[in-house]
């Protein structure tokens, strides 16, 4: 999938500058998901482009360049950006999810149906190590010089912290003080106790 997203953005960045056809830019994040039901891995991109015209040469340029039978036109989901932010965000919320529901078709679910697949998780993990799972294509930002702090401060009150599994939160270590205040919900809890499946692969 890397490799056959590079060949497309180099392709179009040669051709910008042989004035046949213009530069592909955008954002882009990787995300992989875990079928338990099917065993499969699910790696896909999300995009966001400036234009329909750029989102449908990426994807004839996908469809063309991928293996035949691993890509279908009807997993290719377009549609407009309507809310910017909401939109950005669901494009770089996260590269896997951690908690999975067993039957992924399946819109709606039982409490205490959600499991970490815990060897399906470190195997997306691995397979991302070494990749960029957030990034933009085509553009550059405008850099922005900062001016050097002239003052070293150095810090002299600071306080102990450690991470404290029965209060699910970091306690100072001389008052008790909890940092975050933090309560996991009960159905959390149950997750952590009973909602990790170590056998599944």
């Amino acid at each position: 999938m890397i490799g056959e997203w590079t060949q497309i953005i180099d392709t179009y960045k040669k051709r910008e500058r042989r004035k046949t056809g213009k530069r592909l830019i955008g954002i882009k994040s990787l995300e992989c998901n875990f079928n338990p039901k099917r065993r499969t891995y699910n790696p896909h991109y999300h995009i966001i482009v400036p234009t329909a015209e750029m989102a449908e040469i990426l994807v004839r340029e996908w469809l063309t360049r991928s293996n035949p039978g691993w890509t279908h036109r009807k997993g290719q989901f377009e549609r407009k950006v309507v809310n910017t932010e909401r939109d950005m965000i669901e494009t770089v919320k996260y590269g896997t999810k951690i908690l999975t529901e067993p039957d992924p078709r399946k819109k709606k679910y039982e409490k205490g149906q959600r499991k970490v697949y815990i060897s399906a998780l470190n195997n997306i993990l691995m397979a991302f190590d070494g990749h960029h799972l957030f990034g933009r294509f085509g553009f550059n930002l405008p850099t922005k010089k900062i001016k050097p702090e002239s003052k070293t401060t150095c810090v002299t009150d600071h306080k102990n912290w450690e991470f404290d599994p029965a209060e699910s939160d970091w306690v100072e270590q001389n008052s008790g003080e909890r940092l975050s205040g933090y309560l996991p919900t009960s159905e959390l809890v149950e997750i952590l106790k009973d909602g990790i499946d170590t056998e599944l692969e």
